[in-house]
């Protein structure tokens, strides 16, 4: 999986001053919402979180009390050789940096007084999360291409991007109908993409090249015997120095996930369509008493908006002498299974209205109660 700042990245952080832990903790996870940072006050703890759980970056303090900072690393480094771990000290010199060095550190930071300090070390983080996340992928793409092809149609793939040429894994050429001594170019393998998605596909390809990020993209594709496929693709570039040489990556075949999803979309609209011709108020609670879902009919008779019904209690779409029952009707409900009770629904201009609900519990497909489900006349 290639690295991207929308992943969440776990750091722990080691310093034997706990105040100054919880600080940056909060500046950090504010700083930076993908952060999540557990914190250690001496290097024992740090440990055995990292025996326990390891995050997916250390940062350590130099000089503390026992073990300083270049021994934790160098403790760390002998079962973890490759976790990303930058070293945050207060005291700087050339021989500590040098040890820190031929310890194996990621990065070596200097703490500051300013809270600048954490955005800097917020983006050493994120960069040295994303340069190992990208050496994982690089060093594991075969066995990955050879793994996910395993899990059904899917194949992989890779574009010399300076001569055009182009590999491809057996899933990619069994999906594609490409005999295995076929050799094609990127130009003609965009070629297999619907015409009116060639386009977007080789504007997809030049991002990855030039941002360097990882791309994604749905497209449909053309067999060799003229069937069409839905494709999910993730193209993922390698980059030598500033430069992208190769892009790899790998597509799933969604054609039948994608006819589900239809099926599904239009047993919905079905079952919408159905609901909002019933002449009573239809309703679908969440186990908090929130709603979840409602018919044009419950829009009608109450006077609110969709956004408002989204934000609104069930209890306070009734008279205040009411809640109290709407209230124990709920409970009931999610507890015995089913209720009948009248009570008067409160509208958005302020009127009045008896009626009688009837609501049962609504369970998933392991018989866990999710909320009810009723009907108001």
């Amino acid at each position: 999986m290639c690295a991207t700042h929308q992943q969440q990245v776990e750091v722990l952080h080691v310093d034997d001053d706990p105040d100054f832990t919880e600080l940056a903790k909060g500046f950090l996870e504010r700083k930076d919402s993908q952060l999540t940072v557990e914190t250690a006050t001496n290097t024992d703890e740090g440990l055995q979180h990292v025996s326990d759980r390891p995050p997916d970056c250390v940062v350590s303090d130099y000089n503390m009390i026992g073990m300083d900072g270049i021994e934790f690393l160098e403790t760390v480094r002998e079962d973890h050789p490759d976790l990303p771990f930058i070293l945050f000290t207060g005291r700087g010199s050339e021989t500590v940096a040098s040890k820190a060095i031929a310890a194996g550190v990621t990065d070596y930071l200097q703490k500051d007084s300013g809270v600048e300090q954490y955005e800097l070390l917020a983006n050493r983080i994120q960069d040295a999360v994303e340069a190992q996340r990208g050496a994982e992928q690089v060093t594991r793409q075969e066995q990955l291409m050879r793994l996910t092809e395993l899990a059904g149609d899917t194949g992989g793939f890779e574009v010399d991007l300076e001569t055009g040429a182009v590999l491809l894994t057996a899933g990619t050429r069994r999906l594609v109908g490409l005999p295995e001594e076929t050799q094609i170019t990127l130009e003609e393998a965009i070629n297999f993409y619907h015409p009116d998605d060639q386009a977007d596909v080789r504007q997809t390809v030049i991002q990855a090249a030039e941002t360097g990020d990882q791309t994604r993209g749905s497209w449909r594709l053309q067999t060799t015997d003229g069937e069409q496929r839905f494709v999910d693709v993730t193209i993922t570039p390698a980059t030598e120095g500033n430069d992208t040489a190769i892009v790899r990556g790998a597509f799933r075949d969604v054609t039948e996930q994608r006819a589900r999803e239809q099926k599904l979309n239009a047993e919905q609209r079905i079952i919408e369509q159905a609901l909002d011709t019933l002449d009573s108020l239809f309703y679908v609670l969440n186990t908090d008493g929130t709603l979840r879902r409602w018919n044009t009919k419950a829009l009608e008779l109450t006077g609110y908006t969709e956004q408002e019904l989204a934000e609104i209690h069930a209890t306070e779409l009734f008279a205040y002498d009411d809640r109290e029952t709407i209230r124990d009707a709920i409970e009931t409900t999610l507890v015995d299974g089913q209720v009948v009770v009248e009570a008067a629904l409160l509208t958005a201009n302020g009127e009045c209205r008896s009626y009688e609900f009837t609501g049962r519990q609504l369970t998933d497909a392991d018989g866990n109660v999710t909320g009810l489900i009723g009907i108001g006349r």
